[in-house]
């Protein structure tokens, strides 16, 4: 016998990084589903009709719209945000400095990169911003690196054959793209493309 009766452990509510001051939990719509194999970090937003699939990592400060789709094994970066009515295929990483605003398109296995020159212990690396504006579609499989500033209303990237890089500094190249409110090309400054 213990002498006394022992006090039922019950778990926190929160996760500890959420009880610290100034840090606050994640605001999910009551309406978005999440499944339980999701992991989403503090200070997330989830809007409105938003499903995020098995296996999803969504950082602290990240934020999606209503009525986006995040798909299986996609990782959301801290600050990254997500307009509505963006769809986020499987095995996505979308990284530090992203973003995609509403009714875009991310391929499956698409990637982007925020640092030109990654080392594995690199205390001045410089995050690369990326903007994926309204209606643009990025198609599988695409590598979005370096210093790609801007992807135009409505344009799409596709990946033929080959691997689609988007890379470097320096002026617009051929990519296999169609559409945009231009014609048939991407509004993209600066960027090389190679195929």
């Amino acid at each position: 016998a213990l002498g006394y009766t022992p006090r039922p452990v019950v778990p926190s509510p929160l996760p500890p990084e959420t009880t610290r001051p100034g840090v606050r939990p994640p605001v999910i719509d009551p309406t978005a589903r999440v499944h339980p194999t999701a992991d989403l970090e503090a200070n997330v937003s989830v809007g409105a009709g938003s499903s995020i699939w098995h296996r999803a990592q969504v950082r602290n400060r990240a934020s999606i719209g209503a009525e986006c789709v995040v798909g299986r094994d996609v990782f959301i970066d801290e600050g990254v945000t997500i307009g509505n009515r963006v769809k986020i295929q499987n095995c996505i990483s979308v990284y530090k400095g992203v973003i995609v605003e509403d009714d875009g398109l991310l391929g499956p296995h698409m990637v982007f990169t925020n640092d030109l020159y990654p080392r594995a212990f690199n205390d001045s690396y410089e995050i690369l911003p990326t903007l994926v504006k309204r209606g643009a579609s990025i198609g599988a499989n695409v590598l979005a690196q370096g210093t790609l500033a801007e992807v135009g209303d409505n344009a799409r990237i596709t990946n033929a054959g080959g691997v689609s890089v988007l890379a470097g500094a320096g002026h617009a190249s051929t990519l296999t793209v169609e559409g945009g409110t231009a014609g048939a090309k991407v509004s993209v400054t600066p960027v090389v493309a190679v195929t």
